[in-house]
């Protein structure tokens, strides 16, 4: 059942800016080279599951109804457009952190997380990653710059169009 009111509710209004928080965190403490496997990056990891974590409730959230109709006011391509980029977003906040986590595994680090360690997705290697940890930093550049954009948009809503479209997403 979709919502039909005019603002996101609170939940989805609250992780929407945590995880746009912990994106930057985990960007910010991200640190790549061959030191990483003597000195992991703990604070890393976990920023990067918190994102996990965060995406598939708000996933689930989204999929439960949570979301208002677009405004009557905006041009239905901007919809559509909106929903495309919603959606690479969406494909990021996934896929960063699951490569992330996978690069993890292909180290050989051991993570402890709440007394509990990491389970590996795959079995260590003694060389370079692979592949997989470039599409992991590639990956988190690539979310940094759509994030940009959907920010620089919601300002162009706020301050140009005038049309309430952040105050959507406030959780005040």
């Amino acid at each position: 059942m979709k919502s039909t009111t005019f603002r996101y509710p609170r939940l989805i209004c609250t992780v929407h800016w945590l995880t746009a928080v912990l994106v930057l965190l985990a960007y910010l403490t991200s640190d790549g080279g061959a030191r990483v496997r003597t000195q992991p990056q703990t604070l890393h990891v976990i920023l990067g599951l918190s994102v996990l974590t965060l995406t598939l409730s708000r996933l689930l959230a989204r999929f439960a109804g949570g979301v208002p109709p677009p405004l009557e006011s905006t041009h239905k391509r901007m919809i559509r457009l909106a929903h495309i980029g919603h959606r690479v977003i969406y494909l990021l906040l996934l896929a960063v952190p699951i490569t992330g986590w996978f690069t993890v595994s292909r180290l050989g680090l051991r993570i402890e997380l709440l007394g509990h360690q990491l389970p590996l997705l795959t079995s260590a290697v003694q060389d370079d990653p692979g592949l997989i940890a470039n599409i992991h930093q590639v990956g988190g550049n690539v979310l940094l710059i759509v994030a940009g954009c959907h920010a620089a948009m919601a300002l162009w809503h706020h301050f140009g169009l005038r049309d309430r479209s952040l105050h959507r997403i406030s959780p005040f």
